[in-house]
């Protein structure tokens, strides 16, 4: 299996994809704090409702049904610029809780193995006592861990961007549970320590499957969330728009359709 390390950097590439929408957030994951200035890479620090607030300035003079409707055309993409950032953050949180199932499984299995060697090491043949350890299982609480948080407006703002999509993912990886567990690995002979160790893998692979289909639950939300928001996430050009994107300014003025008043 892949070292789950190898998929971490995607992580970041998703959260450097939402800064680049909303330059001011700030997102916060396994305690590293990555900032916009970090993320954003220095190439803009503007989100896109400033880009659209500064389009529409200077529209302000220009009238006309086209113009009317470029302008709206404009507008539509700063529910655009939100509803990609949440869909791009909802996907790097869905992809670390399941990076972070990976990590704990290879941990426990590791393990669980290691400890079951101790207790084979300690068997004696002349003697019948049973011999035991314990192994501390992580795996249980794997998507519980992921905990990110993500501040809109800069540092120390308090806003949180917990909502549409996000809020799907948070809701359903946040919920509470058991962060460690324990297997006993023992026996007074190698079958039954064998048999053990058998048991406190398949309670991993239990485990596994269980968070698995929450994050599988998650993936199916979002892509309902993705269906029904669609047609916002690219608004399209309008028609009356789009019909003059080869007239030159005579026939923008005769049809007063976009003119500069």
């Amino acid at each position: 299996m892949p070292s789950p390390q190898q998929s971490a950097p995607l992580v970041e590439q998703l959260f450097r994809v939402a800064v680049s929408l909303e330059p001011s957030i700030e997102v916060t994951y396994h305690g590293q704090r990555l900032s916009s200035a970090l993320l954003a890479g220095g190439v803009d620090t503007s989100s896109v409702t400033e880009h659209v607030d500064r389009i529409i300035t200077h529209m302000a003079a220009w009238d006309g049904v086209a113009a009317d409707a470029f302008q709206n055309y404009v507008k539509s993409f700063a529910r655009a610029g939100t509803l990609q950032r949440e869909l791009v953050v909802s996907l790097a949180i869905t992809l670390e809780a399941q990076l972070e199932i990976r990590r704990r499984m290879l941990t426990d299995v590791w393990q669980i193995g290691q400890t079951t060697l101790t207790v084979l090491d300690v068997l004696d043949d002349w003697c019948m006592s049973k011999e035991g350890a314990v192994a501390a299982l992580t795996i249980v609480g794997a998507i519980a861990a992921v905990a990110v948080t993500l501040a809109v407006g800069g540092p120390g703002a308090g806003a949180t961007a917990a909502v549409g999509a996000v809020n799907i993912v948070t809701s359903l990886l946040g919920a509470p549970g058991p962060d460690k567990a324990e297997a006993q690995i023992s026996g007074a002979t190698v079958p039954p320590v064998i048999e053990s160790m058998a048991a406190a893998l398949t309670r991993v692979w239990l485990s596994i499957d269980e968070q698995q289909k929450t994050v599988r639950q998650c993936l199916e939300q979002l892509s309902a969330a993705l269906d029904r928001n669609r047609r916002y996430l690219q608004p399209a050009l309008p028609a009356s728009v789009s019909a003059l994107a080869t007239a030159d300014v005579p026939t923008l003025d005769a049809g007063m359709q976009f003119y500069d008043r």
